[in-house]
């Protein structure tokens, strides 16, 4: 592209009427507004400046002018700059190394093996459990229920997690059972007409007295009192992983959901919080989707996380475009936690310059800063015609590595972080406890057990780590 393109591209029609006398008619410099548009996307060209005078001032105030155009926010409300940013003592919160993790010292205290672990977790709710499951089994059997003791349920909850182990999800309940063919340590562990009674009664609530209006009233009092005992017994690091995990279940019930992106596709959707290095989860929210006769919820990744993240202070959080946007960002500020994640392109907050990027290089970097928050945005082009956009207020720089990819150190850090969630939901799915059963309670509390077992592993072997 030469000089007098540029002065096409610039200068408004008006300006280019009142300069058409000076400028020489070609066939070769005949455009309109789109082939110069698409021009002006090149990331360099010749000129030869013999034939071309210099540039005047006031072509190139209107250089800068279309420049600040590009650098705000597509809806006008943020101003971008190219400028590297200072940080203050209000954002001193950031990259504190003082975040004590692992065990409280309340779990460490009470846990001298695994099995304590696992208890230390459920013990909130198992004599609720115990409590809602003798009622039910009163009720069905009668005077012919015997009422079940706490040995009793936490042996179920064994069987359940060792069928699991033994990956037997397919296998009939019979079977396990088997003199030829079955486990001895089932038999031996209770008989199966006793862990068919406790498969068929075991209850989370009364029924009489279930809120009718809450779609997750069979288990809620159990679920709440869960999450909130697991945020008691770990601390978790200072990089945090948010997202979702679905727990395969494929029968009635008012919130299923459908994920093409998961291999079980159909079942219970379920928000997740956990530590980016140790995976365990510190807090967890089902989703129950619309309610009935209601507008439809705006902005639901940015409530899920601030209401996953309540509590915690100097944290980063890690998530997808789901979840990311500006105003999350400026929420978590006040929260004194950053956040780094993929942000979607028809974001609003977005300057073009960052979209602009179909026909930049393999391996081009766009980038700005944002002042207010001290927050960095970024477009990485990583195939032709592909590009990913992610904001990070985490960060203090742009850095770009020397490796043939040149990956910004934004890039880098989300690919290290973003896998939490994945990574759990991969170690709970290799030996699920759940059986084939026709009640999502059951389903979603047999999910319990595995995150149970999980964070009842991590809690152990970090305080007998030798």
């Amino acid at each position: 592209m030469n000089r007098r393109s540029l002065r096409n591209r610039i200068f408004d029609e008006n300006e280019l009427e009142s300069e058409s006398s000076e400028l020489e008619t070609s066939s070769e410099y005949e455009e309109n507004d789109d082939e110069r548009s698409e021009r002006s996307s090149d990331d360099s060209f010749e000129s030869d400046s013999s034939d071309i005078e210099p540039l005047s001032q006031e072509i190139l105030e209107g250089s800068a002018v279309n420049l600040d155009i590009r650098m705000n926010s597509k809806n006008g409300l943020i101003e971008y700059t190219k400028e590297p940013f200072v940080r203050g003592r209000r954002f001193s919160f950031r990259h504190q190394s003082n975040v004590s993790k692992g065990p409280t010292a309340f779990a460490i205290s009470a846990v001298d093996s695994p099995l304590s672990a696992f208890v230390l977790i459920l013990s909130p709710i198992e004599e609720h459990i115990l409590r809602m499951t003798n009622l039910f089994g009163a009720r069905t059997y009668r005077n012919n229920w015997e009422h079940l003791t706490i040995q009793q349920l936490r042996a179920y909850f064994g069987l359940l997690l060792l069928a699991g182990v033994y990956r037997s999800y397919g296998e009939c309940v019979t079977q396990l059972w088997n003199v030829d063919k079955g486990r001895a340590i089932f038999r031996k562990t209770m008989s199966l007409d006793m862990f068919k009674k406790i498969q068929r009664c075991i209850r989370f609530d009364d029924r009489e007295e279930r809120n009718r209006r809450d779609k997750l009233s069979p288990i809620r009092f159990v679920f709440d009192k869960w999450t909130a005992h697991l945020k008691t017994l770990y601390t978790v690091g200072k990089t945090v992983t948010i997202d979702e995990q679905l727990v395969p279940f494929r029968g009635r019930y008012p919130f299923r959901q459908y994920v093409p992106s998961k291999p079980a596709k159909y079942g219970i959707q379920i928000w997740i919080i956990c530590d980016s290095e140790s995976y365990y989860t510190h807090n967890a929210q089902v989703y129950l989707g619309r309610v009935a006769n209601t507008a439809v919820e705006r902005n639901v990744g940015q409530r899920v996380v601030l209401d996953l993240c309540h509590g915690l202070t100097s944290r980063n959080v890690t998530c997808d475009n789901f979840f990311t946007t500006y105003a999350l960002a400026k929420d978590l500020h006040k929260q004194k936690m950053t956040i780094v994640g993929t942000i979607r392109k028809n974001r609003a907050e977005l300057p073009p310059i960052l979209l602009d990027m179909k026909r930049k290089p393999v391996f081009h970097t766009e980038f700005v800063y944002e002042p207010q928050l001290q927050a960095i945005l970024l477009s990485y082009v990583p195939k032709k015609n592909r590009f990913v956009t992610l904001l990070s207020t985490y960060h203090r720089g742009l850095e770009i590595d020397q490796s043939a990819k040149k990956k910004p150190n934004l890039i880098t850090f989300y690919n290290k972080t973003k896998g939490g969630v994945d990574t759990l939901d991969q170690m709970v799915g290799t030996f699920r406890s759940k059986r084939k059963v026709n009640r999502w309670p059951m389903a979603l509390f047999c999910n319990m057990l595995d995150i149970s077992a999980l964070n009842a592993y991590i809690i152990f072997t970090h305080i007998f780590s030798d």
